[in-house]
C-alpha cells in the first residue's frame, strides 16, 4: 500500500504487491530475504519482481507530482491518486484468474483451483457462445450471464457455486488496486438454497443389499462401499477413501472430517468387520479400504476417478433394483440419517441431519455425545437391516 500526503490529507493506493511480513524492512521501505530463505531462487525472484515494481510506481508518481506542480490552482492527493490509478492498465479478467489459479495450486489449494479452473471454463463458454467481452466484469455483464446459465437448465445452487468463484478472484482484483469496486454481483444470486435430500427407503436399502452382483466383481464392491458408508452412519465418500489403518483401534474408528475438521467416531459393529475382512486393502497400504490404489501416486487424483466410477456404478444399481431417483454416494448418508429419524433417534444425535443449513452443525452435535450412545443409535438403525 502506497500513502500520499498532500496538505495534510493521506490517500492510499493498493500497491498489488504481497509478501511475507518478514520480507518488508520498514527503515528502507524495501522488500528483503528473509534469514529463512537464504539461497531460495523462488523467494528471490519474488523480492525482485517486488522491488522493481516499487521502484517502477515511486518514479511514477514523482512524475504526476512533477507535472502537478505547474498546474494552476494547484492540486490535491486525489489528482495524484487518480492520475496514477489512469496509467495501470486493466488486466483482463480471465487472465488474472488464471494468474490467481496459477497461485492457488502453487499453494496447495487444489480444491480452489478446481472451483476456480470450473469457473473460469463456463464464463469462457458464455462469452464463446454469446459474444459478450468478459476482460472488464460489469453488473450488466453478470446479470447477462446469470441468465444465460438459467436458460440452460443450470440450478440456482450452480449458478452460485460459479458466481461466488468469480466474486472471490474480483475481489482480489480491487484488493491489489487493478479495478475500482463497482459491485458487479449485487443483482446476481449467490446464495445457497435448500435441496432435496435424496434418501431412499429401508425397503430399497435391502434391494441394494440383496441384489445379486455375482460375477461383476466390480458392481460388488462398489455396492458394499456404500452399505459400509450406510453402516458408518452415512460417513462421505472422501472421508471414507482416506481413512488411515491407524484410525481403528480398539473397535473403534475416529477420524477427522475433511470438509469441517470435525472429529467423529464410530463404533465397529459386526456388519462393518465383515465388510472390511471382506475388502481389504494392500498390505502395504496405509489406508483401511481399497478405494486409493496407489499410496505412494497421486492420491487426490485416484480419489476423484473412483468417486466418478463409483457414481457411474451406482447408478446402474439403481437402475437395477428400479429406483426413480439417482443412487450416489451421498445417498448413504442422507438415508441414514432419514432412518434415524424414523426410528425416533433423539435429535441431538442426528440434529436433524436432512434439515440443516450446514454439516457443521449436524456434526457439531455428534461431537458433544460419546462414542457409546453414537453406537447405541446406530445400532437402533442397523438393527434388523
Amino acid at each position: 500500500m502506497y500513502q500520499v500526503i498532500h496538505r495534510r490529507v493521506i490517500r492510499r493506493i493498493a500497491s498489488g504487491i504481497s509478501v511475507r511480513k518478514d520480507m518488508w524492512e520498514e527503515a528502507t521501505s524495501r522488500v528483503v530475504m528473509p534469514p529463512d530463505a537464504i539461497g531460495d531462487l523462488a523467494v528471490a525472484n519474488e523480492m525482485r519482481i517486488a522491488n522493481t515494481r516499487i521502484d517502477e510506481d515511486m518514479e511514477a508518481i514523482r512524475s504526476i507530482i512533477d507535472g502537478l506542480e505547474g498546474r494552476y490552482g494547484g492540486y490535491s492527493a486525489d489528482d495524484i491518486v487518480d492520475a496514477f490509478q489512469a496509467q495501470i492498465t486493466p488486466i483482463p479478467f480471465p487472465d488474472f484468474m488464471e494468474e490467481e489459479i496459477y497461485l492457488k495450486e502453487k499453494s496447495g489449494k487444489m480444491g480452489t483451483v478446481r472451483t476456480y479452473t470450473s469457473a473460469l471454463r463456463r464464463l469462457r463458454a458464455f462469452a464463446a457462445e454469446t459474444g459478450y467481452d468478459i476482460n472488464i466484469i460489469t453488473a450488466d455483464l453478470m446479470e447477462e450471464y446469470e441468465s444465460w446459465l438459467s436458460q440452460r437448465g443450470v440450478v440456482n445452487n450452480s449458478i452460485s457455486f460459479y458466481m461466488r468463484a468469480l466474486r472471490a478472484v474480483y475481489s482480489r482484483m480491487v484488493k491489489t488496486g487493478m479495478v475500482r469496486e463497482c459491485h458487479p454481483f449485487a443483482n446476481v444470486y449467490t446464495g445457497i438454497a435448500k435441496t432435496r435430500k435424496r434418501a431412499i427407503s429401508e425397503t430399497d436399502l435391502r434391494k441394494v443389499r440383496m441384489l445379486n452382483l455375482s460375477g461383476d466383481n466390480a458392481l460388488e464392491m462398489v455396492r458394499d462401499m456404500f452399505l459400509l458408508s450406510f453402516y458408518m452412519m452415512g460417513i462421505s465418500f472422501v472421508d471414507m477413501a482416506f481413512l488411515k489403518k491407524t484410525d481403528m483401534r480398539n473397535e473403534v474408528i475416529s477420524y477427522c472430517r475433511a470438509k469441517t475438521g470435525q472429529s467423529i467416531n464410530i463404533g465397529v459393529n459386526a456388519k462393518i468387520l465383515h465388510m472390511l475382512d471382506k475388502h481389504p486393502s494392500a498390505t502395504d497400504s496405509p489406508y483401511l479400504l481399497p478405494i486409493i490404489s496407489d499410496p505412494k501416486g497421486d492420491t487426490r487424483k485416484q480419489y476423484l476417478n473412483a468417486l466418478r466410477e463409483f457414481n457411474k456404478k451406482l447408478k446402474k444399481i439403481g437402475e437395477r433394483i428400479g429406483l426413480a431417483d439417482k443412487l450416489t454416494t451421498y445417498t448413504s448418508r442422507h438415508s441414514w440419517a432419514s432412518i434415524a429419524r424414523t426410528r425416533n433417534v433423539e435429535l441431538s444425535v442426528i440434529s436433524d441431519a436432512l434439515g440443516h443449513q450446514s454439516e457443521a452443525t449436524t456434526r457439531i452435535y455428534l461431537a458433544t455425545l460419546d462414542t457409546g450412545r453414537i453406537s447405541r443409535a446406530n445400532d437402533i438403525i442397523l438393527r434388523g437391516f
